[in-house]
């Protein structure tokens, strides 16, 4: 399993804030880079966790945190939400990658 492109991936790697990554983007453009200037945008205002088999060691490098499955992500999530004083909700997107949500406020 791997990342597809792994431009993306070393910017991130090499970054170690999500400034970092867009004071990079405009040195040397290489295809893929949308894709870590769109990780960094969510990581100035959020966490990303990642489920993946990749090394821990490259997830963490590239500013996510890592799981190796599901329930331990979930476990997490709900608790920090909790913590937070708030109510975990969660939305299961199983084609995910072929989905764009749509969440109506009422």
């Amino acid at each position: 399993m791997g990342v597809g492109k792994d431009a993306f991936l070393n910017l991130l790697c090499t970054a170690k804030t999500p400034q970092e990554v867009f004071d990079k983007l405009g040195d040397d453009y290489k295809l893929g880079y949308h894709k870590a200037a769109r990780i960094a945008k969510i990581r100035t205002k959020s966490e990303i966790w990642a489920v993946t088999d990749l090394d821990d060691e490259i997830i963490k490098m590239a500013m996510m945190k890592p799981y190796k499955d599901i329930q331990s992500a979930m476990n997490d999530a709900i608790k920090t939400i909790k913590a937070r004083g708030k109510q975990p909700k969660i939305i299961i997107m199983p084609s995910g990658n072929l989905t764009i949500p749509f969440i109506k406020k009422e």
